[in-house]
């Protein structure tokens, strides 16, 4: 409600002399205004009222009455009196404008469209006029009419703030986001304590990509004090992606200190607290969600993955089951629980599942990988499906120089070539398995080869360690392998390959968990190393970490574009 309209309208109403009121009636208008001023707006309007229903045809306790209505949010009742003080003065440009807002207020857009309207049409040209129809048209829905009106109203008074931020959100909704970042900049460089626009603007940079912005502005927010709920939200979620995971968890913890039993947020700070390795308190976010939310079948399929990741199995695919009882059409639930399934060796079980999931949703590619692995998964056979998948192949990037070691061929030599991108250069193991048929049901296998001969572990230096290793891989001969590996990052703890291969020896022994913080040591070394996210992504599906998965495919899609 803008006051000085009103002020214009009242002191034009007195000093035209058409109301010659008694004492009394003076005396409880006085009295209201006092009310008023004092900010207690309830009494005020009660005494205007009074005023009315002794002087019905005084149009000036009708607009004093509907200032009041609108500051203890009765935008009817205020309404109802401003179309009484219209009806009594029609061409009163001032009450139509005033009427157009409490219009706003009380949901009713296309009418104040009209009432704004109606007020420029009887010669109120004015800023306040046309964003205030920018306004209606925006409560609308109607974008485009809104920017118009905005830049009817910047040009009518350029140095106002608001205008630009308004008009910024309605660019928008019209997915013109760099002009909308230009307009919260103007709104800035107007008032540069005009916080509302840093936020808009961080929003806009965010759903760019370019996060960094976003957190810079956000950032000055906090800084000076504006911190509220929407800031720490978004603040924790640009955090969040940029990988400062402490600095996003303290920001979901600041908002939920405002706002405790939000479930987003919960579920936000459980992300984050998973990817910390802080899996306890991830599980007590998502407990707390389960509790607030019991007939959701999300909360469990949440829940359900932090049981997994701290070892409780059972109860993750209790939770799952849950899930899929609540909502049996809910995709991911059916891909939970098949994680869960084929993380307890339930093969059947597993399949039945995922094959579920992808009738239900045809585009979830995770859960069509798992199928086809657990189809060419069955005892021996397993290895050479996660070869496929390239566990322990170099990435396909150039590597940093002096980051990695490789393997040197021996003189005389040639490396093993496969069609995927090659690995490490070792001289192929001695008298290799013959390829298994591609009949539906595989052959048995031959019979391993014997042992190639190996130097004593006390000769060897960190790649010696490291190619024997690999050999010991290629017999399948895991502890061999494990021991070797060991060795080689003892003695060169920054062996990106090293800890690569030592981490797929760990997924064949069936340790996700420990081949997780190996792919991530090997990420760590080299940051490049595209292959190592595709593995950590293999294990990440393993324990039932999907949103972990995805991250980390999309990273190594990203570094071998």
């Amino acid at each position: 409600m803008r006051r000085s309209v009103i002020t214009t309208v009242l002191v034009a109403a007195i000093s035209s002399g058409t109301f010659a009121q008694d004492g009394r009636a003076k005396a409880t208008l006085e009295e209201g205004l006092r009310w008023k001023q004092a900010g207690d707006f309830a009494k005020a309007a009660a005494a205007f009222g009074n005023l009315i229903e002794t002087n019905p045809a005084w149009r000036e306790p009708y607009l004093h009455r509907a200032e009041c209505r609108m500051a203890i949010a009765d935008a009817s009742g205020a309404v109802a009196d401003l179309d009484e003080a219209i009806r009594l003065a029609p061409n009163d440009p001032g009450a139509q404008l005033t009427r157009g807002e409490a219009l706003i207020a009380a949901g009713r857009s296309v009418d104040a469209v009209a009432a704004f309207t109606r007020a420029i049409e009887l010669g109120l040209r004015q800023a306040a006029s046309y964003n205030g129809r920018a306004k209606a048209h925006a409560a609308a829905s109607h974008w485009a009419e809104a920017i118009a009106d905005y830049d009817q109203g910047i040009r009518l008074r350029l140095d106002a703030p608001e205008p630009y931020l308004e008009r910024a959100k309605a660019k928008a909704q019209l997915n013109q986001q760099q002009d909308a970042i230009e307009d919260c900049t103007s709104a800035i460089l107007h008032k540069p304590d005009f916080w509302p626009a840093y936020v808009e603007r961080a929003q806009l940079y965010g759903s760019s990509g370019r996060f960094d912005l976003a957190l810079a502005d956000l950032d000055k927010v906090v800084a000076n004090g504006a911190g509220d709920l929407r800031v720490r939200t978004l603040r924790g979620g640009a955090n969040d992606v940029l990988g400062n995971l402490d600095a996003a968890a303290a920001d979901y913890t600041a908002a939920l200190n405002i706002t405790p039993d939000d479930p987003k947020l919960l579920l936000a700070r459980a992300s984050a607290y998973v990817r910390l390795k802080r899996y306890r308190e991830a599980l007590a976010d998502r407990d707390r969600v389960v509790k607030l939310r019991p007939d959701a079948a999300e909360s469990y399929v949440a829940r359900g993955g932090s049981y997994h990741l701290v070892g409780e199995h059972d109860r993750g695919l209790a939770d799952r089951t849950k899930a899929i009882e609540l909502d049996p059409n809910f995709s991911l639930a059916w891909a939970a629980r098949g994680n869960a399934n084929f993380i307890l060796g339930r093969t059947d079980a597993a399949m039945a599942d995922l094959k579920e999931a992808v009738r239900l949703n045809p585009a979830d590619k995770a859960s069509a990988e798992l199928i086809d692995r657990l189809e060419h998964s069955i005892a021996a056979t397993e290895i050479a499906t996660l070869r496929r998948e390239q566990v322990i192949e170099e990435p396909k990037s150039a590597l940093t120089a002096g980051s990695l070691l490789e393997i040197e061929t021996p003189a005389g030599k040639t490396p093993a070539v496969e069609k995927a991108p090659p690995v490490a250069k070792t001289p192929p193991a001695p008298k290799p398995a013959a390829p298994e048929p591609a009949a539906a049901v595989p052959a048995p296998p031959p019979p391993a080869p014997a042992p190639a001969p190996t130097a004593p572990l006390s000769s060897l230096d960190a790649e010696g360690h490291h190619k024997a290793g690999r050999e010991a891989i290629a017999r399948q001969d895991w502890p061999q392998a494990l021991q070797h590996l060991n060795e080689s990052l003892r003695l060169n703890p920054n062996h990106a390959l090293a800890a690569n291969a030592r981490g797929y020896v760990k997924m064949m022994m069936r340790n996700p968990l420990a081949a997780i913080e190996d792919f991530t040591a090997a990420i760590r070394i080299n940051p490049a190393y595209a292959n190592a996210y595709r593995n950590r992504s293999a294990a990440r599906r393993r324990i039932g970490d999907e949103q972990g998965a995805a991250e980390d495919t999309a990273k190594e899609r990203s570094l071998t574009k």
